[in-house]
């Protein structure tokens, strides 16, 4: 607080600070100075994964609050009326796969595609359950292969850890 508020500094200040109290628990810990910097970047990356993580919410209530929302249904729903309720489905799995690319973090992807994908399932005859597993299964598939996903983590970690009992 006293940076912030009293000596009004910004991010740039706050940021060396960071990286100043870094260098000096890792020397009172008595680490190397290989091992601090891999333990700093180690923790910003982590940093980075839960700030990318909560996008998702952020973007579901810009589009709510910023009434974006029932345009972009309103555009969806004719554009997929002439199409069958099956290809309709797939085309919004094979979306919600793509968005989970740029929307790691599952609540914050299906606050933004239930809220989207809800009205436009009942608009082109789709029943709620088809709706969210919609949502469900283009998470689950990209999970399996996207780097940002924790369960990608665990199952590389699982491989390297088979390959070495396999040696």
């Amino acid at each position: 607080m006293v940076g912030t508020v009293q000596l009004h500094w910004a991010t740039n200040e706050m940021s060396a600070m960071f990286i100043i109290l870094s260098i000096i628990v890792g020397i009172t810990g008595s680490m190397s100075g290989s091992a601090i910097a891999n333990t700093f970047l180690a923790g910003c990356s982590q940093l980075v994964k839960g700030i990318y993580r909560r996008y998702g919410g952020a973007i579901s209530v810009v589009l709510q609050q910023g009434n974006i929302l029932d345009p972009i249904v309103g555009f969806l729903s004719v554009l997929l009326a002439p199409v069958h309720p099956a290809i309709a489905a797939v085309g919004m799995f094979i979306s919600a796969a793509l968005m989970h690319f740029g929307i790691s973090s599952g609540s914050g992807k299906s606050a933004l595609l239930i809220s989207v994908f809800s009205p436009l399932g009942d608009n082109l005859g789709l029943t709620r359950q088809v709706t969210v597993q919609t949502v469900l299964l283009g998470e689950g598939i990209v999970n399996s292969i996207s780097p940002t996903s924790g369960r990608f983590d665990g199952c590389a970690g699982n491989r390297k850890y088979l390959l070495r009992q396999m040696d």
